[in-house]
């Protein structure tokens, strides 16, 4: 009987290329039932199914062959490469992961320091409460305008996304510009907070912050913390905020249908149960929650890399900031989930603090509302509903989404933004970013510059970026 002998080399290169080809036609016949899914989307849309309709995109992304060990390209060669050390190596990282129940890491934790690499502009803490530090930035001219920017920025997340890195902080800018900035720092919340709601948040918040400054100041909010800013200006009435400026910051909340995928009104009692027990919302569950809204890029991608190809991380200022999440009162969060997501109280003017309703439609300051293209989180229809009681308002939308089409400086040179001409009537779009046009029309209000000075007015409590934002509970997780 002969012997049959095997040139392994040979063998091992048809095997590869075979099982290639295998591929090549398990990717096809997805890329087919992808085109279906689509179609089917569409249709469903145009009728407004909507939740059906995100099933769908959900069902597409989790059924793609690329996020699967044995159907993926690169990790079956990887395995061919190495015998499977680097997929061992990544199991165990899998493991330990769902143990302390862990998304993949977003960023590379190591080597990046508040205060330092991020949030990097000087300035100091002036007032403290349960609730907020105020920091108030040194200048970087020698003449600044007479009246401060106040910022108030989201409370689901720590403020240095505005003040990320030297690149792309839009406090660095605004200083350059010559313009005077403090900015709300919040709290991370604990159990003792429980009863804190959002009407603490505008009136010991924003409203203190306004009070301590004690001048004729502008006022800009980010996301929720425009809702609260939005709030205060039209109890303000004119007295001390003299424009308020919104970026992305939801008004119209029936738009928000990618939130409204976990919080409807038959499954709210549950959330109340579980929130309540803790006494406040978990940061880290949000921020689940958010790379859930777009888990292709946030939690596939990386889940292919770090637990089949054993990869590091990569190093992002803002992904890092994405998990440096802090944690929301109970009581302000179910306000927000039922009072605007579920029961759109603002837009209505149904909304009601310290007894009085609140009509957005009684705004009457010259406001800058900016909206972005593709936010997932606060759709332009969402943002760009603000109507004030007159002809005061310049609305812009800017290329990209919820956090990229913010934090664009103007160096960057990337993506575009659209205004409306009231002269032509039409909608003219310009390259770039929008924050020039931002600086130009509110530093005109701004009450003309004067002689930057030694801050004698307040006290200093501790250099910025202060301790509520060094506090990294939920980040420390991932460390």
């Amino acid at each position: 009987m002969n012997k049959v002998t095997y040139n392994l080399n040979e063998f091992h290169a048809k095997d590869v290329h075979m099982h290639s080809k295998i591929l090549d036609f398990i990717n096809s016949e997805y890329d087919l039932g992808a085109d279906a899914l689509d179609s089917m989307r569409h249709i469903l849309h145009n009728v407004g199914v909507r939740d059906m309709d995100q099933c769908l995109e959900h069902l597409k992304i989790i059924s793609n062959p690329k996020y699967y060990p044995f159907t993926n390209k690169n990790v079956m060669e990887n395995i061919l490469h190495d015998g499977g050390l680097s997929m061992r190596e990544g199991f165990q990282k899998w493991i330990k992961d769902v143990q302390e129940n862990k998304i993949p890491t977003l960023s590379k934790i190591q080597n990046n320091y508040l205060g330092d690499n991020l949030a990097p502009s000087k300035g100091d803490v002036i007032y403290e409460n349960h609730i907020i530090e105020l920091i108030h930035y040194k200048p970087l001219c020698r003449d600044i305008y007479k009246e401060p920017l106040l910022i108030s920025p989201p409370w689901i997340n720590k403020y240095y996304i505005l003040d990320i890195n030297k690149e792309q902080s839009f406090i660095q800018y605004c200083l350059k510009e010559g313009i005077d900035v403090f900015i709300i720092s919040w709290k991370s919340a604990t159990y003792i907070d429980i009863d804190i709601g959002l009407e603490d948040y505008i009136i010991k918040g924003v409203e203190k912050s306004v009070s301590i400054i004690n001048k004729p100041l502008h006022l800009l909010g980010f996301c929720v913390g425009g809702l609260a800013a939005l709030i205060a200006s039209i109890r303000n009435n004119h007295t001390q905020i003299k424009s308020l400026s919104l970026l992305a910051t939801p008004v119209d909340f029936s738009h928000l249908h990618q939130m409204k995928q976990f919080i409807t009104n038959e499954n709210f009692s549950l959330y109340v149960d579980k929130i309540m027990s803790k006494g406040y919302q978990s940061g880290d569950d949000l921020f689940k929650m958010f790379c859930l809204l777009k888990s292709e890029s946030l939690i596939f991608k990386n889940m292919v890399d770090q637990y089949y190809l054993n990869k590091e991380p990569i190093e992002n200022d803002i992904l890092y900031w994405n998990m440096d999440s802090i944690n929301i009162p109970a009581k302000l969060h179910l306000e927000y989930l039922e009072k605007f997501l579920l029961k759109n109280q603002l837009i209505q003017g149904q909304y009601s603090i310290e007894q009085k309703k609140i009509n957005i439609n009684n705004l009457t300051l010259p406001t800058f509302v900016v909206a972005t293209e593709k936010d997932h989180i606060v759709p332009p229809a969402s943002a760009l509903a603000l109507r004030t009681n007159g002809n005061n308002v310049e609305y812009i939308l800017g290329g990209s989404g919820h956090i990229a089409g913010i934090i664009n400086p103007p160096t960057q040179n990337k993506y575009h933004f659209s205004t409306y001409c009231h002269e032509k009537q039409e909608i003219v779009k310009h390259d770039g970013s929008w924050w020039g046009n931002w600086s130009s029309w509110i530093v005109k209000k701004m009450g003309g510059k004067h002689l930057a000075q030694k801050n004698d007015t307040f006290e200093t409590l501790r250099p910025a970026p202060g301790k509520y934002a060094m506090n990294q509970i939920n980040l420390n997780k991932y460390s």
